[in-house]
């Protein structure tokens, strides 16, 4: 009798042990999907920072580039009026 009450529970220490080893094993399975995941994610994003950093760059050179024209055009303008004085007051001078 007593035989016969240690193999029941040594059955059902081993089936509870089995299912331990089977939900520990789904366990590490599902977290180490869940890392290659993160990885990736981490590695696409990383890719889409390097894009947009540099996309960034380029708009700020074209930024520099068209506020530069513009100061360029915005003082060709004073220096066309005084260069049109200049010729004025010239022609100005030599007529009298």
């Amino acid at each position: 009798r007593q035989r016969d009450f240690m193999n029941n529970k040594l059955n059902s220490i081993s089936k509870f042990n089995e299912r331990a080893e089977d939900d520990r094993e789904e366990a590490y399975i599902r977290i180490q999907n869940e890392n290659t995941n993160l990885i990736n994610e981490c590695n696409f994003l990383r890719k889409e920072k390097h894009i947009i950093t540099n996309k960034i760059g380029l708009l700020e050179k074209q930024a520099r580039d068209l506020a530069k024209e513009l100061n360029e055009s915005y003082l060709d303008q004073f220096r066309t009026k005084d260069a049109k004085r200049g010729l004025s007051n010239e022609l100005g001078q030599s007529k009298g």
